[in-house]
């Protein structure tokens, strides 16, 4: 069976990922430790930067480890709080 044009894509976007080699580490060793070194780890930084993708890669090494994952983009949440 051939991988669909989403499978296509990611492949892709990951074939042609460069850079953010330290923070790939730090987020592959967290992982790996008995221990995580953090409870949240935030992601931040201007439009355009490649925040997206780091995150998909990130999303990527869970899958690889065997970690649990989910995404949530949260941009169109009203980030006040319910009265």
């Amino acid at each position: 069976m051939s991988p669909g044009m989403s499978d296509r894509l990611n492949s892709e976007r990951h074939r042609t990922f460069v850079g953010r080699v330290a923070e790939r580490e730090l987020f592959r060793s967290a992982l790996a430790s008995d221990e995580s070194p953090f409870s949240v780890l935030y992601v931040f930084g201007p439009g355009g930067v490649g925040k997206t993708s780091l995150l998909r890669e990130f999303f990527g090494t869970c899958e690889e480890m065997g970690t649990v994952v989910g995404y949530v983009d949260a941009r169109n949440l009203d980030p006040s709080p319910t009265p």
